[in-house]
This record gives structure tokens, C-alpha cells and sequence, in this order.
């Protein structure tokens, strides 16, 4: 009885040569890792600064 169920754990020998077992193609071990998104703003944005004396009319 033993020897009825090994064919079938060591894949399809009726057919020829026993088929290894086929990987997963896309393995996820988890949650997929967000990517880097380019798209969003900085955190902080340099904000404008009036002290600039080249940006300022006032000193002209």
C-alpha cells in the first residue's frame, strides 16, 4: 500500500521522467513592501523666504 501513494508524492512518473515540483512563480512570504512613490510632496516643504534680499522689493 506503501508504494501506491510514493508515485504521487514524487510527481507524475506514468508519464516518462518524474516531473520535479513546480516553485511558486510569485512567492509572497508577507505584506509586499510599498515602493517608493516619487509622486508625493516633501514631508517638509522648504517654505518662501522673505528675508531674501534678491525676493524682496522692499530693498530695491
Amino acid at each position: 500500500m506503501m508504494m501506491q501513494s510514493a508515485p504521487i508524492l514524487l510527481g507524475t512518473p506514468y508519464f516518462g521522467t518524474p516531473q520535479p515540483p513546480v516553485p511558486e512563480p510569485f512567492p509572497q512570504p508577507g505584506p509586499v513592501p510599498i515602493p517608493p512613490q516619487p509622486d508625493q510632496p516633501d514631508p517638509m516643504p522648504i517654505p518662501p523666504q522673505p528675508e531674501d534680499p534678491i525676493q524682496t522689493p522692499d530693498t530695491m
